[in-house]
């Protein structure tokens, strides 16, 4: 799963994939606004046939919690 979200994050914000790990925050680390952050909900949701809840995906603050709550929800 780690390796599917890290593309949807460089497909979606452009940033390097060697800048981004699973510990990093979307907004301190990566300097992901708002806008991006909802393109990476819609894609994740698109591309892995999913569906994130808005509150919970506000709540997210590194790259390792939507990793996790993709994995639970595929669990």
């Amino acid at each position: 799963m780690l390796e599917k979200v890290m593309e949807i994050l460089v497909d979606t914000t452009g940033i390097s994939k060697d800048e981004i790990t699973p510990d990093c925050e979307f907004v301190k680390d990566l300097g992901i606004n708002s806008l991006e952050f909802a393109d990476i909900a819609f894609n994740c949701e698109e591309q892995l046939g999913i569906e994130i809840n808005e509150a919970d995906f506000r709540k997210m603050v590194k790259v390792s919690d939507l990793i996790e709550y993709i994995e639970k929800l595929n669990a």
